[in-house]
């Protein structure tokens, strides 16, 4: 899906043949040389909003500029030598088959790992949105601007392509560095009013990328060069910050002080990734609410005053369509997917060790929330709709009628980056009839709040309260789609528009409408978590039904760094 306002150029020679399966092979065109990560340099890093690579005419001669529009001030000229731009590790996804066949834009197979500036999913992210303009060209020139890929040192390989993933159509390349008959093509003319040419950049390797790109164009009959190298820090391996800009040759300033962090307690785990369930259990005779975090086979329980989950601030998201009981298309969110997702928690319930001869009612229960925003919790499912089982924000308690020995995952979403106070009650019928329960608050620290600062479960009190309890006994939250709302404030039930077809493919499950449980619903016979623990890529057939509104959908990727360098002269 091209960005708003980009346009391809016409496809020429091999490209015009395009077909299903575009990135399969090499990526390994122009690199060679080191990292070149030193003390702090006096460099502006860029990693999100739209910027422009704009070549214009200064004091007579071709110069290429960035046009940085990440600010509401306006456009921001900047030379390409003084910036580092930042691919998030929010931006990974991994290679598919419409990358690698029938033009062969990376030297890697379905399933590898890259990392995409203008890439799926961007349009829901905080992502760095670099495209190309001519509307600062006179007319002539700005019809006939060719771009060259002359170097590129790093780690991994790196191309340019446009691939509109939401209609099933093949990349288009246009700098391809490993495939020498890719490594020019001319610019489409664009009005500099909005009108962009926005393609992919794709990273088959984290770390940082210098980019050598020359410009030409032909000013009152005669021909005009310019030559600028631009540093680019990918993926999490490296900090931005510390990245020398250009061709890592501007000398380091003083590096910035150490930092003071205070470090966790000892006792308290900080928990940012992997898989964690809201576990129901019995000890001894006893119902009991714990974390346990892990797989089936190999787990480890917490009690709720004994950890901090971490939202981590790559879960940050722009919430999407379909989701009015939570807040507008475009606000600010932070999510925990459905779908297991590289580097994020995957939160879900568990009663799996509960026997259903046992116990013959179970629920949970949001009994109460403090913190700075709202929380909802919610699944998806194949068809489009949503399953509330938690809204704070129309009053608790919530209650989520679940069931002895069975295994969920839903999407989180917090409204707003903080420390939140999550009560939480498990309620149970035991098959003499007893009626037992048990309640535990789980601190969760969301966004760029420090979770090794967080006191566990009910904290110190200082939290703000985000939602007034309800009066009254707690009811069922859980409204399908299509359900009657039960109060005229309830507004949980939501059919999202018509959903672009599953792609499988991503780097994160979209806040919008999932895949039902994502983790299985079903009945465990070995005890334990379900088969779907930290580690397990979620099936491609799962993944498909996990489609936001306007977004592919997501599946973890596994990681493999590549290397490798050739020269694109």
């Amino acid at each position: 899906m091209r960005p708003t306002g980009s346009r391809r150029p016409p496809r020429a020679g091999a490209v015009a043949a395009v077909s299903a399966a575009l990135l399969i092979g090499a990526f390994g065109a122009v690199t060679v040389g080191s990292t070149d990560v030193s003390a702090a340099p006096a460099a502006v890093v860029l990693d999100e909003g739209e910027i422009d690579f704009a070549p214009r005419i200064v004091d007579g001669r071709l110069q290429l500029q960035i046009a940085d529009r990440t600010a509401d001030s306006g456009p921001v000229w900047r030379e390409p030598s003084e910036v580092v731009l930042h691919a998030k590790p929010e931006t990974e996804y991994f290679v598919d088959g419409p990358m690698i066949d029938p033009v062969a834009m990376f030297d890697a197979v379905p399933g590898d790992p890259a990392w995409l500036l203008n890439g799926v999913e961007s349009q829901l992210r905080f992502d760095l949105d670099p495209g190309w303009s001519t509307g600062q060209l006179p007319g002539d020139a700005a019809g006939a601007t060719e771009v060259r890929l002359k170097e590129v040192r790093g780690p991994g390989q790196f191309a340019m392509f446009d691939w509109d993933y939401a209609n099933g159509e093949n990349a288009v390349p246009y700098l391809v560095q490993r495939l020498p008959e890719y490594h020019s093509f001319t610019l489409p003319p664009t009005d500099g009013t909005g009108d962009r040419f926005a393609p992919m950049w794709g990273f088959l390797a984290e770390g940082v990328h210098r980019i050598t790109f020359e410009v030409s164009t032909t000013v009152g009959g005669e021909r005009t060069t310019d030559t600028e190298t631009v540093a680019v820090a990918v993926g999490d391996d490296v900090d931005p910050g510390q990245v020398l800009p250009g061709d890592g040759s501007t000398p380091p300033v003083s590096p910035p002080p150490p930092s003071t962090t205070t470090a966790p307690p000892t006792d308290t785990a900080v928990i940012g990734e992997g898989h964690v369930d809201l576990a129901a259990r019995m000890a001894g005779d006893r119902l009991r609410f714990q974390l346990k975090e892990g797989s089936s086979a190999d787990f480890t329980v917490h009690e709720p005053d004994e950890a901090v989950l971490h939202v981590k601030p790559r879960a940050k998201r722009r919430l999407g369509e379909g989701l009015e009981f939570i807040g507008g298309p475009d606000d600010t969110v932070w999510v925990l997917p459905q779908t297991q997702t590289n580097g994020l928690l995957w939160l879900g319930f568990g009663s799996t060790e509960l026997d259903t001869a046992e116990v013959t009612e179970l629920s949970y229960e949001l009994s109460a929330l403090r913190g700075p925003g709202h929380i909802a919790v919610y699944e998806g499912s194949s068809l489009g709709g949503v399953t509330t089982h938690f809204n704070s924000a129309d009053g608790l308690p919530d209650r989520y009628p679940y069931g002895a020995n069975r295994h969920t995952h839903a999407t989180w979403v917090f409204t707003e980056e903080g420390v939140y106070r999550v009560t939480l009650t498990v309620r149970a019928t035991l098959a003499s009839g007893e009626k037992v329960s048990d309640t535990g608050t789980v601190a969760v620290a969301v966004g760029e709040a420090d979770p090794s600062t967080v006191v566990p479960g009910e904290g110190d009190g200082g939290e703000p309260t985000a939602t007034p309890t309800a009066t009254g006994s707690a009811t069922s939250s859980a409204r399908p789609t299509g359900s009657a709302a039960p109060t005229p404030t309830d507004t949980a039930t939501v059919t999202p528009g018509d959903s672009p077809s599953a792609s499988a493919t991503g780097s994160f499950a979209p806040p919008g409408p999932g895949s039902g449980s994502g983790g299985g619903d079903g009945a465990s016979t070995s005890g334990g978590l379900a088969s779907t623990g930290a580690g397990v890529t979620v099936p491609l057939a799962v993944a498909a039904a996990a489609v936001a509104v306007g977004a592919a959908a997501v599946v973890a990727v596994r990681r493999r760094h590549t290397s490798g360098v050739t020269d694109a002269s």
